[in-house]
């Protein structure tokens, strides 16, 4: 069984090409995949990373991380989702709310 456990990814595209092309058995990324400081802020950051997973070509288990605007009010917080579309926001609310 081959697996990958890995962190800190802070929404560098390419780092995440590089997670999908490894063809392991299952892929753990255990937090910090976004990056507090990206000019255009959280929310299209967890648009693009719910396709990424989606489209992800194995298994994968992922866990919000303490860089990731998972506290009260944050962006991983279902309130502060409201202006996204129902099918965004429920993708979204589903990756992170998952029971690890």
């Amino acid at each position: 069984m081959r697996l990958i456990l890995l962190s800190d990814l802070h929404f560098r595209a390419d780092w995440y090409q590089w997670v999908s092309a490894q063809n392991a058995d299952l892929t753990a990324i255990a937090g910090d995949l976004l990056d507090g400081f990206h000019p255009d802020g959280l929310l299209p950051q967890m648009v693009w990373l719910s396709d990424w997973c989606t489209k992800f070509p194995g298994k994968l288990a992922i866990s919000s991380g303490n860089h990731d605007g998972n506290e009260p009010g944050g962006s991983f917080d279902p309130e502060g989702l409201a202006d996204l579309p129902e099918d965004k926001r429920a993708g979204i609310v589903k990756m992170v709310s998952a029971t690890h």
